[in-house]
């Protein structure tokens, strides 16, 4: 892991812009660079004492090799809380930015999420990078006296060919994966949409499993973050956002599974050599979504046999005996 403290002048490009709608262009920069698939901490400034204020902007920058992501999770934050009145406002706050093209930001980037106050205030505390870069900024406003001791987390730099779904994408859909059996390939794994970050809304996935005529379609869902289901309904009726595994080519097959809420290690699998799971999100929600692995395996049927003769025997010289059946295959 290699850490670079100094002026934001190679990430940062200056449009000249109205400095509150992006980063400022004297932000100060910590970089992070991988050493590959490596980790390390962050923290903010004089961490674990009060941070300073009037920090007028520190880019924090993790840069993953080529084939990497960026995963960041926050385990302490101690920020000064958001106004309440007139609106909901961080002052002291943290911006988040995981969908980057390249490793830098500008005045026209547009932060994708915004954190202040406590930890546990906090829906979200881990965030994945879509590419090899992500970037957050940190600023404080002006205070009499530092009150609030900052924040400190983890990050990993992550393969990101473990978060590949392993079927065929069919072209002309977002989301509509075949799996089929082979000689050479008969696991694999898949995902919900842009896994391990937040799948969109009105997601309509597809995920078809053809196995050969000897096989069963196994199926563990290892994790699943999906949105909080009321305690008062009765499963999943009415929700959203669900997972539904059918038993069959397609749909019309017997309904084997449905799934919402978080859930962990969920196993389901087919009678036969075909397996259908759709995904389905409402307008309303944007989640992790699931982690799943497959595997297709082949089942031997069950043999009915019928005894046709029987006897005993006897070893010369010895007193006990054996019972022998001959038997045939029905």
């Amino acid at each position: 892991m290699m850490v670079y403290w100094y002026e934001c002048l190679l990430l940062y490009i200056v449009f000249f812009l109205v400095p509150t709608l992006g980063v400022d262009p004297t932000c100060e920069c910590v970089v992070y660079q991988s050493n590959g698939l490596s980790q390390g901490h962050f923290h903010s400034p004089d961490y674990p004492e009060r941070y300073p204020t009037n920090l007028n902007c520190v880019l924090y920058s993790f840069i993953g090799d080529v084939n990497e992501i960026v995963e960041i999770n926050f385990v302490e934050m101690d920020l000064k809380p958001p106004t309440i009145y007139p609106n909901r406002q961080c002052t002291d706050r943290i911006r988040i930015f995981k969908n980057l093209d390249r490793a830098g930001i500008n005045e026209n980037s547009r932060h994708d999420h915004e954190l202040c106050g406590n930890l546990s205030n906090l829906e979200d505390k881990k965030f994945f990078s879509s590419g090899r870069a992500l970037v957050f900024e940190f600023h404080s406003e002006f205070s009499s006296s530092p009150r609030y001791t900052g924040f400190k987390g983890i990050y990993t730099f992550l393969e990101k060919s473990a978060f590949s779904t392993d079927g065929v994408l069919e072209i002309g859909t977002q989301c509509t994966w075949h799996f089929q059996s082979a000689t050479k390939q008969t696991s694999g794994k898949f995902f919900s949409p842009k896994y391990p970050q937040k799948y969109s809304r009105l997601a309509n996935c597809r995920y078809i499993f053809n196995g050969r005529e000897s096989e069963i379609v196994k199926v563990i869902f290892n994790i699943i973050k999906l949105p909080k289901v009321n305690t008062q309904r009765s499963g999943c009726d009415g929700v959203g956002d669900v997972i539904r595994v059918f038993d069959g080519r397609d749909s019309t097959g017997k309904l084997l599974n449905e799934i919402c809420d978080t859930q962990n290690q969920v196993q389901t699998q087919s009678t036969g050599s075909y397996l259908y799971i759709e995904f389905m999100s409402d307008s309303h929600h944007e989640k992790q979504g699931f982690s799943a692995v497959y595997d297709f395996v082949t089942e031997f049927p069950d043999v009915d046999t019928t005894v046709i003769s029987g006897g005993s025997l006897q070893n010369p010289g010895s007193t006990s005996k054996f019972t022998y059946h001959v038997y045939f295959q029905t």
